[in-house]
């Protein structure tokens, strides 16, 4: 049909960033960040991972929901880079019924003190597809929350292990 989107041509894109400061030595804020079993607990909606290649690369089944729209990925993750205490390069490519998502990640650590981390995170999200044509209102705001979710799980995680 002439002026009719298909779906899967829908493509929502967001920029995420923030920084944490986290009451840790970065060598132990690197290593629970590059460790998939910490962060999958803490990551909102994660219902499975499964670790391919330790330390490197895995695959998570996530629930993620928008207003009355959910959907549940399963999700191919790679860290592409890292350099030791300093910074992580992530890939991952999700893919639920009708829809995909792709996310870049780079996180870089600096000491503030030996016992003191900031833990900066970029990340672009893109979302296509029939999740995307419904929710693509919803997304910037959800996708904030859960990575507010995440971070301060995270961040409370480590602290209390300290």
């Amino acid at each position: 049909m002439a002026g009719v989107d298909h779906p899967t041509l829908i493509l929502v894109t967001m920029k995420l960033e923030g920084t944490q400061h986290i009451a840790a030595s970065r060598e132990k804020v690197y290593a629970y960040f590059t460790d998939a079993n910490f962060v999958s607990q803490c990551a909102p909606g994660v219902e499975k991972l499964e670790e391919l290649e330790p330390g490197k690369k895995f695959r998570i089944v996530v629930g993620v929901g928008f207003g009355a729209i959910k959907a549940s990925f399963n999700t191919d993750v790679e860290f592409v880079e890292k350099r030791l205490n300093e910074y992580a390069r992530i890939k991952a490519t999700g893919k639920a019924p009708g829809s995909g998502a792709n996310v870049s990640a780079d996180l870089t650590l600096s000491a503030t003190s030996a016992s003191t981390t900031d833990l900066h995170w970029v990340a672009d999200v893109s979302i296509n597809g029939a999740i995307a044509l419904v929710a693509n209102r919803l997304m910037g705001s959800v996708a904030q929350k859960l990575s507010g979710e995440f971070f301060a799980c995270a961040q409370g995680k480590i602290e209390s292990a300290e």
